[in-house]
């Protein structure tokens, strides 16, 4: 398997996870691994397109990827938007249930985006 599939395949269990965490009320978890979902997700894009990745944080690796490709902004906007959610959704179901939906979107987007 390439390291872009390997990142995808770790993007998808991240976000299955997250709701797991969340029906069982791990709010602190649910919300990491929905950003952990994200992260895979665009790093998985950059692995894809042959590009090196030298950031791990949601923005960083959106800069990096808005030099590689044209992000849309609905997708930038979702995963910056999970990112600034940190302090609030860590035990907060209505923040977190947020995250996971803004780690869904960004997902759909890898997935298209990597021809799946």
């Amino acid at each position: 398997m390439t390291k872009s599939g390997e990142l995808l395949d770790q993007a998808e269990q991240a976000i299955e996870t997250a709701r797991a965490n969340l029906e069982t009320k791990n709010y602190e978890w649910a919300f990491g691994r929905a950003r952990n979902s994200i992260e895979c997700g665009l790093k998985a894009v950059l692995e894809y397109y042959g590009k090196s990745f030298t950031k791990s944080s949601i923005t960083g690796l959106i800069h990096e990827l808005k030099n590689t490709i044209q992000v849309p902004e609905d997708i930038i906007i979702a995963a910056k938007s999970a990112a600034d959610m940190e302090g609030h959704a860590v035990n907060n179901e209505r923040f977190c249930r947020m995250a996971i939906t803004h780690a869904d979107i960004v997902l759909k987007w890898v997935l298209k985006t990597m021809g799946y």
